[in-house]
């Protein structure tokens, strides 16, 4: 390798030089010779000195030659710098999992009775209390009706059909049947302003019975007259009527059980 250096590299003020064996020394050549102790170095022969030069420059060289592209094209200030490294997602970690909660000791206050710790109930007797209904209508037979049942009972016991008779007392009507009550033959309604009774005989032959009597027909499908009365007593002049509305019945009972047989 070929240490000349130019003289040009030196200038002016430091004298020229053909090799870096003749380089003077820089304290003497520009008049800057230390006169302190610690700068003895300088006061060397030019043997003495220039091989640590000249060990300076090789590894310099050295380092500039064996220097990356990659490390001069970051050290290099008009080259862009790298992109900087996409930041991670912060990304919370899972939370760990719960141990099982433990049953939690209650201890009840004072005056309050412990629950067993059994939740089976002891086996026993159940009683349940039924409620009565107090909103539900009470029927209750008057003397009245029972009069009127007397009273047309021994109507029908003067008649050759026998039947058994029986009533059925209901909170708008008081019905006397044949022991059914789908069997009724009159039905009276003592408890509105005007007293009456119904029955499945045609006004024509209520009329017939009992002239005088103060009828009205009736649209329905089982009933067919209403016949008024203002009490019991009145109800005297009625027996044939009971009678007729009696033994109709009767004999359509007779109908129905023969034709179902």
């Amino acid at each position: 390798m070929n240490t000349s250096v130019p003289s040009e590299a030196m200038g002016p003020a430091c004298g020229v030089a053909r090799s870096v064996h003749d380089w003077p020394s820089p304290w003497n050549a520009c008049g800057l010779e230390p006169s302190s102790p610690a700068t003895h170095a300088s006061s060397l022969e030019p043997t003495q000195r220039w091989p640590e030069t000249r060990k300076s420059i090789h590894s310099t060289l050295v380092d500039m030659m064996t220097k990356s592209p990659s490390q001069e094209v970051f050290d290099d200030p008009l080259s862009p710098a790298p992109p900087p490294a996409a930041p991670k997602p912060n990304v919370a970690p899972a939370p760990a999992p719960r141990p099982p909660l433990s049953p939690l000791a209650v201890t009840p206050a004072a005056g309050v009775a412990r629950a067993p710790s059994d939740p089976t109930p002891s086996p026993g007797p159940v009683s349940v209390a039924r409620a009565e209904d107090d909103d539900a209508p009470k029927v209750e037979t008057t003397a009245e009706e029972r009069a009127i049942f007397q009273l047309v009972r021994e109507a029908c016991e003067a008649s050759p059909v026998k039947a058994t008779i029986a009533h059925k007392d209901t909170v708008t009507h008081f019905a006397i049947t044949l022991g059914k009550v789908t069997r009724w033959f009159l039905r009276f309604f003592c408890n509105g302003p005007r007293k009456f009774m119904t029955v499945r005989l045609t006004v024509e032959q209520v009329r017939a019975l009992v002239p005088g009597a103060e009828v009205d027909p009736v649209s329905d499908a089982f009933t067919r007259s209403r016949v008024y009365f203002r009490s019991v007593e009145a109800l005297a002049i009625m027996k044939p009527l009971f009678v007729a509305a009696f033994e109709q019945e009767a004999r359509r009972k007779e109908a129905d059980t023969a034709e179902a047989n």
